[in-house]
């Protein structure tokens, strides 16, 4: 009779390697899918917060005080500009500037915000830049804005916003 030792075969080791791998390797894709996910997501809630900011600000009036050149004269309100919307395969990134406008001085930037390896579409014959309006004035659209944010790697992740003439920012 044969004196068994204690261990595994070869073919029990190789069929816990395969089955690990196809574990691994279903799991890093899955991984990386929602790391797209979530970076879109979180783009547009960026994006969302600075839009959101310029209406606050245009909205109580205020007149930023670190700025220059300084606001003078009656403040028209704050600019909202994307300033990299070529949509072709080579535009890996959104860029977009936040400035205040007044009558006197003009127009002072405040912030400017690139967020890579995203798009930006904006909707056809809208406003750019948007410009909130102090007061609840509103602002400059003529009808509702919508921007969607395209992943650059991967164009079937999107998400989409809207910016009503009243100023209002929405998520869809």
């Amino acid at each position: 009779m044969r004196n068994r030792t204690s261990g595994f075969t070869l073919i029990e080791v190789l069929v816990v390697l395969v089955v690990g791998a196809t574990f691994f390797v279903f799991g890093v894709a899955r991984y990386r899918d929602f790391a797209s996910r979530q970076f879109i997501i979180n783009a547009r809630r960026q994006l969302v917060s600075d839009l959101r900011i310029a209406q606050k600000d245009a909205i109580s009036g205020r007149k930023p005080q670190n700025v220059t050149p300084s606001c003078q004269g009656e403040l028209l309100g704050y600019e909202f500009e994307f300033t990299n919307l070529n949509s072709g395969p080579s535009n890996t990134q959104a860029e977009y500037t936040i400035s205040v406008s007044c009558d006197v001085s003009g127009v002072a930037v405040l912030r400017t915000q690139t967020i890579p390896s995203i798009r930006v579409q904006l909707s056809s014959g809208s406003a750019n830049p948007i410009l909130f309006e102090p007061l609840t004035q509103g602002t400059n659209l003529s009808a509702d804005l919508t921007i969607q944010l395209v992943d650059a790697l991967n164009p079937t992740y999107t998400q989409t916003l809207r910016v009503d003439r009243n100023g209002e920012v929405n998520v869809e």
